[in-house]
């Protein structure tokens, strides 16, 4: 949720049924919620089903892939984004237009777009299409290049929550170069509020992590459906923050996660995986912490 017309942040909407994308939303004064069921679903007999049911006949739905809300509050979107993924689009969007101040966007199961009327006129960027990740200024590779193509790089990680606390991990995921230089942020999760606790972070932090907070254009988030709680995984396309294609060689994957009440939250829980682009496969782990575990760095 964006509190203030003053305030904009720009949210990328995830497409779990194909490759296009949709334009960003420009997000003032509001909030936004997606529901779906990407990641969150239940087998029998062979066959994965919804978790999302239908209250009147008991049965999973599979009308839409996902069903993004933005609204007024952030109850109000996520309380929407599920109703609606009960209707077929048509049915979906016809009803998010008799709401004022709401619109949505349905991406049904073969990846098409069903927008509300006022959808792309007020929350789509108008802007051309930045990289998903924050931008800082980077010093070019001095690894040999090849002319193969670098790989894409998957990420996958588990972070340990406890039932007795509430608190959410500070998560940041980045790639430096053979030099020890910050080339590329994947993942930055903290509560706004409280990033002040981001400098316990200190390897990240002194490696040009502050001056990415010094500048809200640089950062983005990405609206979902909910995934299982714990399991997280994100892909590194060879580039840095700026978008350039970086030549193959050595890198270094790291992963760091905090939380408040932790076993350990003075100090942050973090593994740095040396990886081998070059290389056409890539799998490498790293031992599991009590915070952080089951980290795989595959290519794809």
């Amino acid at each position: 949720a964006v509190k203030g017309k003053r305030h904009k942040w720009e949210i990328e909407i995830q497409n779990p049924a194909g490759n296009k994308s949709p334009k960003p939303v420009i997000l003032t004064n509001g909030a936004v919620a997606t529901s779906g069921s990407q990641y969150r679903t239940f087998n029998i007999a062979g066959t994965k089903f919804s978790h999302i049911l239908n209250a009147a006949t008991g049965q999973p739905v599979d009308y839409a892939a996902s069903v993004t809300v933005v609204s007024k509050s952030a109850m109000i979107a996520d309380m929407l984004a599920t109703i609606t993924s009960l209707s077929a689009p048509s049915r979906a969007v016809a009803a998010i237009n008799k709401l004022k101040g709401t619109e949505c966007l349905v991406i049904d199961s073969s990846g098409e777009f069903h927008p509300s009327k006022n959808w792309q006129r007020n929350h789509t960027a108008s802007r051309p299409h930045r990289p998903s990740t924050p931008s800082t200024p980077s010093t070019p590779s001095t690894h040999p290049a090849k002319k193969s193509a670098p790989p894409t790089i998957n990420i996958a990680w588990r972070q340990q929550y406890s039932r007795r606390t509430k608190h959410r991990h500070f998560t940041i995921v980045w790639i430096e170069d053979a030099e020890g230089k910050k080339v590329r942020d994947l993942v930055l999760w903290y509560k706004g509020r409280k990033a002040k606790y981001l400098r316990k972070f200190s390897t990240w932090w002194n490696n040009g992590g502050a001056s990415i907070l010094s500048n809200r254009k640089l950062l983005r988030s990405i609206s979902s459906a909910s995934k299982r709680k714990g399991d997280y995984d994100v892909e590194w396309d060879h580039k840095d923050n700026d978008g350039n294609l970086l030549p193959v060689g050595t890198y270094y994957v790291h992963i760091a996660v905090n939380r408040e009440k932790g076993p350990n939250h003075e100090h942050p829980t973090k593994c740095r995986v040396k990886i081998d682009t070059s290389k056409r496969s890539i799998n490498e782990k790293a031992d599991d912490q009590p915070e952080l575990s089951n980290v795989v760095i595959k290519s794809l």
